[in-house]
């Protein structure tokens, strides 16, 4: 199962960077003409669905193989009913591949967010790539709030679960669908201020999982607080955790006190939860960088000065 993870999540960042290598020249193909309607057209929606055939993928084996998988394990510790001879694992491959499904759906939107941007300045007098553009912000809208909404629920287990950095990594997610449907002009219902308050106390806590993704949440809350765009949660730092699901070696499975599973051959502690230290409350600290880009806080300063 870590292999199968590994295996779509290079398929994923792949194609991601095919797409952005591919921009250029999909945007000298757009004629903006009433005679290139049709074309125009199918050349948005073959570059609109270029990740489906990854995120079907990973929908199907989450349905077909990890779910049912981890319902059986259940079912023969119900069988056996002796905890003291074997309890089931608290799995996170099925909420794993959750966040995989949703990142494919965020690149999707980021990628029809950067097209209808092009589109909408062209000039086109019968208006017919406006309305594409249009179309596209619309559809955009629509479905980052349906995934804000369905981010939700992956959450709610992590919660229940104690997975610290999968709850991390699918606030983060959750925060950049929120900041493309405020992108779109719409305002999904969802307290920012709380969910980013929890990334920060969960970065601090755990400092060895979900800390890692600390540098990628200021990025986040810079979007977030409309100082630049949306920007890649992933690093080369935070993707190695996922390369390591690939090379579990027999023999060293184990057990995190919460019970998560984890190699202890490739893993120094439970990738899922890890080391928990003892935080201080502190304010979150400033980022001085952004209010040097910001034209209001430097016009004041030259007033006073």
């Amino acid at each position: 199962m870590g292999r199968k993870l590994n295996i779509f999540d290079d398929q994923l960042c792949c194609r991601e960077r095919e797409l952005k290598a591919e921009f250029a020249g999909f945007c000298n193909r757009i004629r903006p003409s009433p005679m290139a309607a049709k074309a125009n057209q199918r050349m948005v929606w073959e570059r609109g669905n270029s990740l489906m055939d990854v995120q079907m993928k990973v929908a199907d084996f989450r349905d077909d193989v990890i779910i049912p998988f981890q319902k059986n394990i259940i079912e023969v510790e119900k069988f056996i009913g002796q905890p003291d001879i074997f309890t089931s694992p608290n799995f996170s491959f099925d909420l794993r591949f959750d966040l995989l499904f949703f990142r494919c759906r965020l690149a999707t939107l980021q990628e029809a967010m950067r097209i209808s941007d092009f589109l909408k300045p062209l000039n086109d007098p019968s208006q017919q790539i406006q309305a594409l553009a249009q179309g596209l912000r619309t559809i955009t809208s629509e479905q980052s709030v349906r995934n804000v909404i369905a981010t939700e629920e992956a959450i709610s287990k992590c919660e229940e679960r104690n997975m610290k950095c999968l709850e991390v990594e699918l606030r983060l997610i959750q925060l950049s669908f929120h900041i493309i449907a405020r992108f779109s002009g719409v305002e999904p219902e969802l307290d920012t201020e709380v969910s980013c308050a929890k990334v920060v106390r969960l970065c601090r806590r755990y400092p060895d999982t979900a800390g890692r993704f600390l540098k990628s949440y200021r990025n986040l809350k810079r979007s977030l607080d409309g100082l630049q765009s949306l920007v890649q949660i992933y690093t080369v730092e935070t993707m190695d955790v996922w390369r390591r699901w690939a090379k579990h070696a027999v023999g060293h499975l184990t057990r995190c006190g919460y019970g998560h599973p984890y190699s202890t051959a490739t893993f120094n502690g439970c990738p899922e939860c890890g080391r928990e230290v003892e935080v201080v409350a502190a304010p979150e600290p400033v980022d001085y960088e952004s209010y040097m880009k910001n034209d209001e806080f430097l016009a004041k300063m030259k007033e006073k000065a």
